[in-house]
């Protein structure tokens, strides 16, 4: 339950940076527990006889391993109400509240996971420890979230049901995400927007260079330009002046890939922005080796050696490319791929996302269970990966009103 705590506080605060039961039975998203100075907060549905939770328990249950799962939501059930809200407060600080029917039982829960709790107004929290618990305490005092506009614009984005539902505020008094988890017949999917201002818009992705991911990519991520250099934090300090040339580099966006290979899967990153220049300087420091001159494909190229693999990068056509295979060109072919245009159309996004990650996790599966054959990953992981098809996650939209949809598709 630490882990869990933990793992939703930074959910919700990754929701800043960029659980769906029946609506909440507050009517207001449960306003009055959360301090106007959280992070975010996640209403999670706590009750598993719910037609979302039916339909999550069915996938989750053709995954070979999931009895241990399910044990401990069983066990998690008996313990907390019908409604659960986790507060994130920073630091990775948070606050679990639940109305329970069996106090005995959540007492018994929190102590079996060495957390504290606290009767609050008719609510029980729970957190890590008591500290945290004052914090929150103090921070409600000084205001919650009831009559928060954004916070109420946020909400009317959220559909009837869903297993979860997550709000974060921005960074200035017009910006949120507001995001929903629910379970389908053949995945999870997740949908939200994310509303931005013009400092946070993303760029059209480069054509070229999705034009050149090969139609068997295993995992894409490619994402449009922006402003990134006016976004890193001060708190950076000194390292703002090493920071800056790469998040120059990073503002014409990029198109990264990752390709079967043997031994090793192979790799390939394309700047518009980036120069061989930016590298030379880079890389010793990250690997603590200079880069020694070469030539791949007929164009003069340089590599270093990383571990076990070799990274080779030139400026090819005016753009950085950095592989750790055999070519600076991909053969293309990735958007004809019919596992991608599926999922692609499965998301509902129009085709010009400023962003997305695409796995192919069946090809993955491929490979790890080939590892498998040899020990070197676990079996479960080998027999429980061959139960989810793809993973797709991507952002688009007009102007500062961004729209969020992902999906994980599981056979």
């Amino acid at each position: 339950m630490r882990s869990l705590l933990a793992a939703l506080a930074s959910l919700c605060l990754l929701a800043t940076a960029a659980g769906c039961g029946a609506a909440s039975q507050t009517g207001s998203g449960g306003a009055s527990l959360v301090p106007a100075s959280a992070k975010a907060v996640a209403e999670v549905d706590g009750n598993l006889d719910s037609d979302q939770w039916q339909a999550a328990l069915d996938l989750i249950g053709r995954c070979p391993d999931a009895d241990k799962l399910l044990d401990k939501l069983h066990e998690a059930d008996d313990a907390a109400g019908d409604e659960l809200f986790v507060v994130a407060l920073g630091d990775q600080k948070a606050v679990a509240l639940t109305q329970t029917d069996d106090a005995a039982e959540l007492r018994s829960f929190a102590d079996e996971y060495e957390l504290v709790s606290r009767e609050l107004d008719g609510w029980t929290a729970l957190a890590e420890d008591e500290s945290t618990l004052d914090g929150y305490e103090q921070a409600l005092d000084a205001g919650t979230l009831e009559g928060n506009a954004r916070y109420d614009a946020a909400r009317e984005t959220f559909p009837d049901e869903a297993l979860a539902t997550i709000y974060a505020r921005g960074e200035t008094s017009s910006e949120w995400t507001a995001l929903a988890v629910t379970a389908e017949d053949d995945g999870f999917r997740l949908a939200g927007h994310m509303q931005t201002t013009e400092a946070h818009e993303l760029q059209p992705i480069d054509q070229e260079a999705l034009d050149e991911v090969p139609g068997d990519a295993m995992a894409v991520l490619a994402f449009g330009g922006g402003d990134f250099a006016s976004q890193l934090p001060d708190e950076f300090g000194a390292a703002l002046t090493q920071l800056r040339p790469l998040a120059d580099a990073l503002s014409g966006g990029a198109v990264v890939w990752v390709s079967p290979g043997m031994p090793f899967p192979e790799v390939t990153a394309i700047l518009p922005n980036g120069s061989a220049g930016l590298v030379d300087g880079l890389l010793p420091l990250i690997v603590g080796q200079t880069p020694e001159d070469t030539e791949l494909d007929g164009q003069p190229a340089k590599r270093i050696e990383a571990g076990p693999v070799t990274i080779t990068y030139a400026d090819v056509h005016g753009r950085l490319v950095l592989t750790t295979g055999s070519s600076l060109h991909g053969s293309g072919g990735f958007q004809d791929d019919e596992g991608f245009k599926a999922a692609s159309d499965k998301v509902g996004l129009p085709d010009d996302a400023s962003a997305f990650v695409y796995v192919d996790v069946q090809r993955i599966s491929a490979l790890v269970s080939l590892l498998g054959a040899t020990g070197a990953v676990p079996p479960e992981l080998t027999r429980n990966l061959e139960h989810l098809d793809w993973l797709y996650l991507a952002a688009g939209g007009q102007g500062t009103d961004q729209e969020i949809a992902a999906f994980l598709a599981i056979e």
